[in-house]
């Protein structure tokens, strides 16, 4: 009865144990793959679970095939080009028109200032001396420079511009020194004589400017160049009051002629004066039109040229 209760002691035991133990698959490989779940290829891993896992723990997870060297460095792009804007100066074409006062004030004269008595005036230039001196002298000058024009025209009651019989009315620039040349000679008899009227000189310019054959192109520069004792009959202003100069249409006039091409047009003025007659009042009004002309003032007196610059500064894209 001993040896009995020890046998039924282990039997007890080794119940417990086995009902404890996790099943033992002893199926072979092939019946293992060939339980592997439809849609899933054999080998691959499976969806992530919520609980981590990869999937069936005999299942066996590929790795990726490892980085090389190359791979882990960033591909070498070779550098572009640096780009940067600059002026660069080049000379253009240069077009210096003079307009020239040819009244008959610039001849002996009688002056009727308001409330005054009357003066008797010897005339601004009765020798034609500075206005020939002016042109000559800014012709002899720039006459050989590279891409630089002259045109001449003159005025009293209307006005008109030495053109050339072989072009259209309003092409009047030279185009070499022998024409420029011609252009002097033909201006050079001229006489004085009508009145002063500005309004004239200006209708003139407009159309000489805009109808030019190379004011199209959008490079040429226009150096107006006007020359008058400073007393236009046609604006309404007292010699004898400063103060009447103030609001002139004359400034708003000669602003007009500048907005044809405001970088390529100014107007530049040259008052003369009898010696014995200084002018201080024209003399201010010419001042006051280069001033809204964009340009510069110079009296004849002074035996001064106005200075020419054909140099313009233009944009230039250069990449390195």
């Amino acid at each position: 009865m001993r040896n009995y209760g020890r046998l039924f002691v282990l039997l007890g035991v080794l119940l417990f144990s086995f009902q404890n133990c996790a099943p033992v698959d002893f199926a072979s490989q092939a019946e293992k793959a060939s339980r592997t779940p439809a849609g899933d290829v054999a080998g691959d891993p499976d969806i992530v679970d919520d609980d981590g896992g990869t999937g069936p723990p005999n299942v066996a997870v590929p790795q990726p095939p490892p980085v090389t060297e190359d791979e882990l460095l960033p591909p070498v792009v070779p550098p572009g080009p640096t780009c940067s804007e600059e002026l660069t100066q080049q000379t253009v074409l240069t077009k210096i028109f003079f307009v020239v006062d040819i009244s008959g004030s610039n001849q002996p004269h009688t002056l009727y200032p308001p409330g005054l008595p009357q003066v008797d005036h010897p005339g601004s230039d009765p020798a034609r001396t500075w206005r020939l001196k002016v042109v000559k002298d800014m012709m002899d000058a720039y006459r050989n420079v590279s891409k630089v024009q002259f045109g001449i025209s003159t005025f009293s009651s209307s006005a008109w511009a030495y053109n050339f019989a072989t072009r259209n009315l309003y092409d009047v620039f030279s185009r070499t020194p022998s024409e420029a040349d011609s252009l002097y000679g033909r201006y050079y008899p001229f006489s004085d004589g009508g009145g002063t009227f500005y309004t004239e000189a200006f209708r003139l310019l407009n159309k000489v400017i805009k109808e030019d054959p190379d004011f199209a192109g959008g490079v040429s520069k226009y150096i107006v160049v006007f020359l008058s004792d400073g007393r236009p009959q046609d604006y309404n202003i007292n010699f004898s009051d400063p103060n009447s100069l103030n609001g002139s249409p004359l400034f708003d006039d000669v602003r007009s002629i500048v907005n044809i091409a405001p970088s390529r047009v100014t107007l530049n003025t040259v008052f003369y004066h009898h010696q014995n007659h200084p002018d201080p009042i024209a003399s201010q009004l010419m001042k006051k039109m280069a001033e809204a002309g964009n340009g510069g003032y110079v009296d004849a007196s002074s035996n001064r040229i106005l200075k020419v610059d054909n140099l313009i500064k233009i944009p230039n894209v250069v990449c390195q």
